[in-house]
């Protein structure tokens, strides 16, 4: 499979002057520009009084790749494993790369740069099986064959118990607030040992990963490494040694900006196998299934005349409310001063694709919304904050003021605009404005892969009895549908990517 890009978040359109031809309902054909540059984005800054629909978009404002607090991995401990590390692989030996790299992440500069005094993060490495074990204190054993083997006496990793290990992993998370900040490895080749958990793959495995995905909104990335093998395969209650190229997969379970900053570092880095760089074509792919962007690109809005009635402004004199805004911008619209221009006014601007990577299960169609507040100053209480009682909703932007040309959204809130609004009185309003895309459409191309890297349990035995180089994972191609088929549900397809918002006073 090729190298997958990020696509660029810029407008296509120029950054200094983005020009939108639009056709106005209301007025017939016209245009009108979009001023500024995509360099307008605010900095992160916390709100102190907005209503939750606006905090919770505010509070996703960021660098799209942020360092996971911790990095748990879990080793895939049965006998089969044994093969990736074999002898004689070299550089191949993807699970050691691994531990490399995962250990050169945690002291990459998305560390140093951040809240971590140390410098560098934390990674505790586990083995699973039927059971999941205690944190292991040289993990580049698993680098080793020797880690495969049951000792005298047995052993709990014999197994590949992946429905166990997920319901360890969703348990560890809902019983911790700070295990909401971790990035959850499961390194695996995907052969079921629990006949339960395959015979019912899509309530086993399947329903905790929607746990995952679905009532937690974390991302599931899943990763193929296209490699060497040479040893063991158990499969359908048969032993066959082969020396074969198969996939080691790897779920990345966490926060979508968590996901996508290791995999991004992992095609950035010198490291065998996992590098874009290094990898031969086709030896490495990789999908993400979420319902959140993880970070929202936040753009300020801007007068698009001046003598039109709006202009920057601090919107009160009272400190006390001026505190509730926090850095949101300010305009003042007085009608008094409109200089007639019915397309004079605050022009605002979005991404529907702001940050969209090409290995994101997404639809490409542009959607978007507004939201209006009113401000009830009455209802300010210097000693606590209580924004259900401080802002009433009202009612959205009129519907005409939008403009879509590709992925690019925007919205000119003229005077006519407002005053055949829900801001038409003297008040206090807050306003938000939010794009994303929706509209997808399955089988998504980002995931074929995991169907071409998929095999049957009939193909592997007769490609393993036949004694042909490659062999696929069993359980690709079933997760693709069953994330894909959840991701698809109307209401769960859709996912915001962009926001403006505002504090307009009108008199």
């Amino acid at each position: 499979m090729a190298r997958q890009k990020t696509k660029k978040t810029t407008s296509p359109l120029p950054l200094i002057l983005i020009v939108l031809a639009v056709v106005v309902a209301i007025a017939g054909a016209a245009a009108f520009y979009f001023l500024g540059s995509d360099k307008e984005e605010l900095a992160e800054a916390p709100q102190q009084c907005v209503p939750a629909q606006v905090q919770s978009i505010l509070g996703r404002n960021g660098e799209i790749k942020t360092a996971p607090e911790k990095i748990n991995i879990y080793f895939d401990g049965s006998g089969g494993m044994a093969g990736y590390v074999a002898p004689g692989l070299g550089s191949a030996n993807a699970i050691g790369n691994l531990i490399s790299a995962t250990r050169n992440f945690t002291q990459s500069g998305l560390y140093r740069s951040g809240n971590y005094q140390s410098g560098q993060g934390d990674i505790v490495f586990r083995s699973f099986g039927t059971k999941v074990s205690d944190p292991i204190e040289s993990p580049e054993s698993f680098a080793r064959p020797a880690a495969y083997r049951c000792p005298q006496g047995g052993c709990d990793n014999q197994e590949t118990r992946i429905d166990t290990l997920l319901r360890h992993i969703n348990s560890e998370r809902r019983n911790g607030d700070a295990a909401r900040t971790n990035l959850n490895i499961i390194v695996t080749d995907l052969m079921l040992d629990n006949k339960d958990a395959v015979d019912s793959f899509e309530a086993s495995v399947g329903g905790q990963l929607r746990t995952a995905v679905i009532e937690e909104n974390l991302a599931v990335g899943i990763m193929g490494v296209q490699t060497g093998f040479n040893g063991n395969i158990y499969h359908e209650g048969q032993r066959f040694n082969a020396n074969v190229r198969r996939p080691l997969v790897m779920l990345m379970i966490g926060q979508p900006k968590h996901v996508r900053a290791f995999y991004d570092y992992l095609q950035t880095s010198e490291i065998p196998g996992f590098s874009a760089a290094n990898a031969e074509q086709g030896d490495l792919a990789f999908a993400l299934f979420g319902q959140e962007a993880g970070t929202m690109q936040l753009t300020q809005p801007q007068v698009r005349k001046t003598g039109s009635g709006f202009a920057k402004t601090r919107v009160t004199k009272d400190e006390r409310l001026l505190g509730y805004f926090g850095d949101l911008p300010q305009y003042g619209a007085r009608k008094s001063d409109a200089g007639g221009d019915a397309e004079a006014g605050l022009a605002l601007k979005l991404a529907a694709n702001a940050n969209v990577a090409d290995y994101e299960i997404i639809g490409s169609e542009p959607r978007y919304t507004s939201s209006v507040w009113r401000l009830n100053a009455n209802m300010a209480d210097s000693a606590a904050c209580a924004p259900a009682a401080l802002w009433s909703k009202t009612a959205a932007l009129p519907p005409a003021g939008w403009i879509v040309e590709g992925q690019d959204v925007g919205y000119l809130l003229s005077m006519d605009r407002l005053d055949t609004s829900s801001l038409r009185g003297k008040g206090t309003y807050l306003v938000q404005l939010i794009a994303g895309q929706s509209g997808l459409r399955v089988p998504h191309k980002a995931a074929a892969w995991m169907d071409d890297w998929a095999m049957t349990p009939q193909q592997i035995t007769a490609n393993l009895q036949g004694g042909k180089p490659n062999i696929g994972a069993p359980g690709l191609a079933r997760l693709r549908r069953i994330l894909e088929t959840e991701l698809d549900t109307k209401g769960k397809d859709s996912i915001p990517r962009s926001a403006t918002h505002f504090i307009l006073r009108v008199e």
